[in-house]
């Protein structure tokens, strides 16, 4: 093989690989038992050598092929063999690999169980949990493996967060080992980098997220919050270990849902500093303002849980300062929601009422189009099968419970009840996305007049998992992420209104 070229390399090792995957598949279909065998033994013999390591890439066909029939096989079997993991298949063969190949292996092997977790699959995350302790074990458990350590461990915390909430506790021992490991690494100059500082400030927050989840009263969330706001404050840039995905795609959904939970906790000033880190963020990767803007905005982070004010005045202040725009001034807030109407039109009921950002002048511009029959017909676009999605709906939930404040202050209590009603409604469908609802009900008049039907709610573990900066979660997704908290905030609205 000396005389061919490494493209042609590559091409011939793919095609082996392709053309294996394909006679297993095959095999499988026909009742084969030799198929995890010659997976693991085609993985051997094609990457046995020193040199093969680069042709690695080609071989990921093969490891996703091992995990879709390894879940076909044992998923909801009640039998008494445990699924297969690729590192003691590998091991029965007969040409050794390297360990470093064989970490990469296993590596492949637990994205892949990563990507099909996103159809909720308990099996999936179990999986995942087995495979991280074998690569903790038995590949990456020397000292000079402090930073890998500490990112396995992190994945192990999302993986256990996405089998139940009883896995709170061993989540945060996850969490708290990877923080330890972290901080001894930062604590050496000559290790300590970007890299390690943002895992370390990431881990903290998740950290923070799962105590808050687990004892709501505990302080020592703040501490983990301003530790990590701290450690971001020491970078000039954001990464995470995570090829081929941005800060945005990272780290920003697990700020989202922090910030989220510390509204509804009435963490004003964490909240907002959290805010001041994302927009740091979308900057550094040359976001337009109008863009953040509008969307902190409209997932409603840039307001207080139960609050009939529609922005925080001082962080609006704040931004003004150090941000050089002008937010209070109707044409910047006219720019950040260009070409979107359903969140122009948003912006302009929740301000009708409020005289506190605007000069009364102003005032009188926002009124010109917000017609009762126009945020009537927005939020009936934005909810029709045609174009519905879940954050549509949410946009919609804002514009019928904002219009139920709006008739309410009128007097017009009916309406105000009628709209309260279809805001409920709407976020209820949500919610029963994010949560698992207990049956059970108080059975009192309150929770019969707003619909309530459930006892108790737990958050659902693969959504909350989702925040994980290893999360197979689609980017088009994250760009306008929706928390569990979120949801949760605005349908406690929503049942306050209607009560």
């Amino acid at each position: 093989m000396e005389h061919l070229s490494k493209d042609m390399l590559k091409d011939i090792f793919f095609d082996a690989f392709a053309r294996i995957a394909k006679m297993v598949e095959t095999l499988h279909r026909c009742g084969s038992k030799r198929t995890h065998e010659i997976v693991a033994m085609s993985l051997s013999k094609l990457l046995a050598y020193d040199n093969m390591s680069e042709y690695f890439d080609s071989s990921s066909i093969l490891i996703k092929l091992w995990v879709k029939i390894t879940r076909k096989d044992f998923e909801g079997n009640q039998g008494v063999d445990r699924p297969p993991l690729l590192y003691h298949s590998l091991l029965d063969c007969s040409s050794p690999m390297p360990k470093k190949l064989i970490g990469l292996i296993l590596e492949q092997e637990l994205l892949a169980y990563g990507l099909m977790e996103t159809r909720g699959s308990k099996f999936c995350a179990e999986m995942q949990i087995r495979v991280i302790d074998v690569l903790l074990d038995k590949i990456y458990y020397l000292e000079e493996h402090c930073l890998q350590r500490s990112r396995f461990l992190v994945r192990k915390a999302g993986a256990l967060r996405a089998c139940g909430v009883q896995n709170i506790e061993s989540c945060l021992e996850s969490l708290s080992e990877a923080i330890s490991l972290l901080q001894t690494i930062s604590k050496d100059s000559s290790q300590s980098n970007t890299t390690v500082i943002n895992q370390l400030a990431i881990a903290q927050c998740l950290h923070a997220h799962c105590t808050l989840e687990g004892n709501p009263g505990c302080e020592v969330i703040f501490k983990n919050i301003n530790s990590a706001l701290s450690s971001w404050s020491k970078v000039e840039t954001f990464d995470y270990s995570s090829p081929g995905q941005r800060p945005s795609q990272t780290i920003v959904p697990l700020l989202c849902s922090l910030v989220d939970l510390l509204a509804m906790k009435g963490c004003f000033k964490l909240q907002f500093d959290l805010c001041e880190l994302m927009i740091r963020i979308w900057r550094q990767e040359n976001r337009p303002l109008r863009k953040i803007f509008s969307f902190l905005f409209t997932s409603g982070r840039l307001s207080h849980a139960y609050c009939h004010l529609p922005l925080d005045k001082e962080f609006i202040s704040e931004a003004a300062e150090h941000l050089g725009v002008d937010c209070n001034h109707t044409d910047f807030w006219r720019n950040c929601f260009g070409g979107e109407r359903p969140s122009l039109i948003m912006f302009l009921q929740r301000m009708l009422p409020s005289d506190l950002f605007f000069p009364q002048s102003c005032e009188q511009s926002l009124r010109f189009d917000v017609s009762v029959d126009e945020v009537n017909k927005v939020a009936l676009s934005l909810v029709s099968e045609a174009t519905s999605n879940d954050q549509a709906i949410f946009l919609a939930g804002y514009l019928y419970y904002d219009l139920s404040e709006r008739f309410f202050s009128c007097g017009q209590i009916l309406q105000a009840f009628s709209y309260g009603k279809e805001a409920l409604c709407l976020r209820k469908k949500l919610l029963k996305k994010k949560f698992k609802l207990n049956s059970g009900s108080s059975g009192n008049m309150e929770s019969q007049c707003c619909g309530q039907d459930f006892g108790s709610l737990e958050a659902w573990g693969p959504t909350v998992a989702e925040i994980w900066p290893d999360s197979s979660n689609s980017t088009s997704t994250r760009d306008s992420f929706l928390t569990s908290w979120s949801v949760l905030k605005c349908y406690l609205e929503s049942t306050l209104q209607v009560c």
